[in-house]
């Protein structure tokens, strides 16, 4: 197969286009994540469905694709509590382990990217949303203080004192009381 030169006149190997289409693949898993966890959130604090078509609008008129973004959701509701972000670890199912839960969580990658989400933010409550098997909604590592009524949640307690909760992205919603404009 004849290699291809990319935008910068460097010739492309099939692996490279192959690692360019897989890249592709994730970006387009990822906002599809996005989108269903953002209808979580309207669906669980019963927001009008005005307010999701106007995103939806604002998000086709923007990139010409029919998607939700947390960006567009934490605009229209500000006051919202927890400041989500989506990420996907597509391996990770695989590499954590029961063992792992308890003896290596906090070099996870879901643990690395909250710490430099919280370093580069003032907003001080955080969490991020990442895909994992037979849990269709995610799972979910936070710092928002609320009760867990329903099952169970992994504390992980850091070297600095703080606790961390990593839990099935619906029972931290169902601890979280809020209305819009509060």
């Amino acid at each position: 197969m004849p290699q291809k030169p990319d935008a910068e006149g460097r010739l492309r190997t099939p692996l490279d286009e192959l690692n360019r289409d897989l890249r592709m693949v994730e970006a387009d898993l990822r906002t599809q994540f996005e989108t269903r966890t953002v209808e979580l959130l309207f669906q669980k604090f019963r927001l009008p469905g005005a307010a999701k078509a106007a995103i939806y609008q604002h998000r086709l008129a923007d990139d010409g694709l029919r998607h939700l973004t947390l960006a567009d959701f934490y605009a229209q509701y500000p006051t919202f509590p927890v400041r989500l972000s989506v990420r996907c670890y597509p391996k990770l199912s695989k590499q954590l382990r029961l063992s792992s839960l308890f003896l290596t969580f906090g070099s996870q990658p879901f643990v690395r990217d909250l710490e430099e989400i919280l370093e580069e933010s003032a907003q001080r409550i955080q969490g991020i949303v990442h895909p994992w098997p037979y849990i269709p909604q995610g799972m979910v590592l936070h710092n928002y203080p609320c009760e867990s009524f329903h099952g169970g949640r992994f504390v992980y307690t850091r070297e600095d004192g703080g606790e961390w909760f990593w839990e099935p992205l619906p029972r931290l919603l169902q601890g979280i009381r809020w209305q819009p404009g509060e």
